[in-house]
């Protein structure tokens, strides 16, 4: 089966797009519009070629297969359920016990700039 299917590596390789495309989601609901990676769509791109998800399996299982539709979703989720968090995401990793850890900080913080 290739990466990008109903394997564990395939569902593995959705949710890391999924992540990528939440903290961009994130960013532009904390910071306003033209926070997102200057790169997003490149890297979203880049993602998806090196981790074999075809469009097909977005299709599948995500409401569109438009990462910009998606980040909207997202940023309209992110407004409603955590309007008063202010923090900006700066990155993301996955621990080696497989735990995903977030750095941010608020978004009037010296740090966020």
């Amino acid at each position: 089966m290739r990466p990008g299917s109903d394997t564990a590596a395939g569902v593995g390789a959705r949710f890391e797009l999924l992540l990528f495309l939440a903290w961009q989601a994130w960013n532009e609901s904390v910071a306003g519009p033209g926070h997102r990676a200057p790169n997003w769509r490149e890297a979203a791109a880049e993602m998806c070629a090196q981790r074999g998800i075809t469009p097909a399996a977005i299709a599948r299982h995500l409401v569109s297969t438009d990462f910009e539709t998606l980040i909207e979703l997202m940023v309209a989720k992110k407004q409603a359920d955590y309007p008063e968090d202010d923090r900006f995401i700066h990155a993301l990793e996955q621990t080696p016990s497989g735990n995903l850890r977030v750095y941010s900080a608020p978004l009037g913080d010296p740090s966020s700039n």
